[in-house]
C-alpha cells in the first residue's frame, strides 16, 4: 500500500527516530549510518532536547573528502 500524494507526511514518517548529540564524532556517525542503514540523522542537544540540526550522508561524504584533501 502506497500513500496517496495528497496524504499528510504523518502517514509515512518514521516515529522511532535515531538522534545524535553535537559531540558525536565523525567516526561514530559513519558507523551509525552503516549499521542502521540511514541517510540522515537529527542532531539533538541532550540537555535541552533542542534540535540543533541534521546531518546527511552527503555531509559525511563532504567531510571525509575534505579530510582526505588535507592529508594530500
Amino acid at each position: 500500500n502506497y500513500a496517496k500524494l495528497s496524504e499528510p507526511v504523518s502517514k509515512i514518517m518514521h516515529t522511532d527516530v535515531i538522534t545524535i548529540s553535537p559531540d558525536t564524532t565523525l567516526d561514530e556517525m559513519i558507523d551509525l549510518f552503516i549499521d542502521e542503514k540511514i541517510g540522515a540523522v537529527p542532531v539533538v542537544d541532550p540537555e535541552s532536547n533542542h534540535l540543533e540540526g541534521i546531518v546527511s550522508y552527503i555531509d559525511i561524504l563532504k567531510a571525509v573528502r575534505e579530510l582526505a584533501e588535507q592529508e594530500n
